[in-house]
């Protein structure tokens, strides 16, 4: 699990997941609170600019 370090409440977090259909680049999802903000890659938890984007309203 990743902390973003992004104002807002709820808080921003990310979490990876290894995943069998893709071993070199696993699966991500990044929250606000319990919604989920984008899913993707296993880069996604560990990518501020989508916490930013979204804090910002542009997501």
């Amino acid at each position: 699990m990743v902390l973003q370090d992004v104002a807002g409440e709820p808080p921003y977090f990310g979490v990876e997941f290894a995943c069998t259909w893709d071993t070199e680049h696993g699966y991500g999802l990044m929250f606000h609170g319990t919604d989920v903000v984008e899913w993707g890659g296993g880069d996604v938890p560990n990518s501020t600019w989508i916490a930013l984007r979204h804090a910002e309203g542009r997501s």
